[in-house]
Parts: C-alpha cells; sequence; structure tokens
C-alpha cells in the first residue's frame, strides 16, 4: 500500500508500509520523502500502534503532513491520524469508539484553509463493500481549528476518494 502527496517536483511525500507473507497483517509503515534526487525515509517517523496501517497523506507545506489509517487492536478498528508540524508528529485522532466494521482514516484533501476534509472509510475488501451498500451512508469529517467536526452523512452509493479542485471553494 502507499499514498503520495507532493508540495512540488522536488519536495514529495509518501507512505509504504511492509506486509508479513505469514499473516498479513503490517509489520512497518514508513513516511518517506522525494528530495529531487532519491526517496529517503524521514528522520522522524510516526509514532505508530503494532499493526497500525496508514491509508492517506496530505502534504499541505513542509511544516504541515498529516497522515491517516487505522490501528488495530483486539476492540476492533478506529480512526488514526497523526499530524506532523515540522519538528514532530503528534497524535491527531478524532475520538472515536473501536468497532468492527472496520473504519479508517481513509482519503483526505485540504480545504483550502489549513484544515483537512477526509472520508471516514472501511478498508477496501469485498466485506466492507457489501457492508457500505447495505448501510447506504459514509462519514466525512473536517478538521479545522484543532477541531474535528464531521458532515452529515453522504447518501448511498460507494464513494472511495476526495479530490481538491483548485481555484475553487472548498467550504
Amino acid at each position: 500500500m502507499g499514498t503520495v502527496s507532493a508540495l512540488s517536483a522536488r519536495d514529495i511525500w509518501s507512505i509504504v508500509d511492509t506486509v508479513s507473507p505469514a499473516t498479513g497483517l503490517t509489520q512497518m509503515v514508513r513516511v518517506l520523502r522525494w528530495n529531487g534526487i532519491a526517496w529517503r525515509p524521514v528522520v522522524s517517523q510516526p509514532r505508530l500502534p503494532k499493526y497500525a496501517t496508514l491509508s492517506a497523506l496530505v502534504a499541505q507545506s513542509p511544516q504541515n503532513i498529516w497522515v491517516g489509517g487505522r490501528p488495530n487492536s483486539r476492540m476492533g478498528t478506529s480512526v488514526l491520524a497523526r499530524h506532523w508540524n515540522g519538528r514532530r508528529w503528534q497524535q491527531a485522532s478524532p475520538s472515536t469508539a473501536a468497532t468492527s466494521d472496520g473504519y479508517a482514516f481513509d482519503s483526505a484533501v485540504t480545504d483550502g484553509h489549513g484544515g483537512l476534509w477526509v472520508i471516514r472509510a472501511a478498508e477496501p475488501g469485498t466485506f466492507q463493500v457489501r457492508h457500505y451498500a447495505e448501510s447506504g451512508t459514509f462519514h466525512i469529517w473536517h478538521y479545522a481549528d484543532g477541531r474535528w467536526s464531521t458532515s452529515a452523512d453522504f447518501p448511498s452509493g460507494l464513494l472511495f476518494e476526495l479530490a481538491a479542485v483548485p481555484h475553487t471553494s472548498a467550504e
């Protein structure tokens, strides 16, 4: 799994993970940065729970990087978010209870004002797609001014990715 977000041709961020062939569980997640010549792991990696996965990355500036995914635990899954402020990674997960539904911070885009729009979605797979079709709702979250809020549920259908449209209002 991997995702990419570019600030320029010489400043590109990505997440990659290593999966254990025996268990299928994530063993290690790393954030990489392209400097115009080579990909290098960032010096400071976000602290993640064991077997956590990352599925989204948004680079807004070199001092404003977001990664998100889900931790896996005995209690189920919940939404996981980490924020790079230019000095260190901070825990920035919304407060959500663990669930067996497999929800995660899945796709994210900037809102154009320093915040984020995020899909809270299930990990791809047959069960989750069927679950979506049966439930008919998706959660779209917004982060602004240090707080998470959730918008009205997205109407029925399938929603996999968000996209920012340059030169438009993101409100």
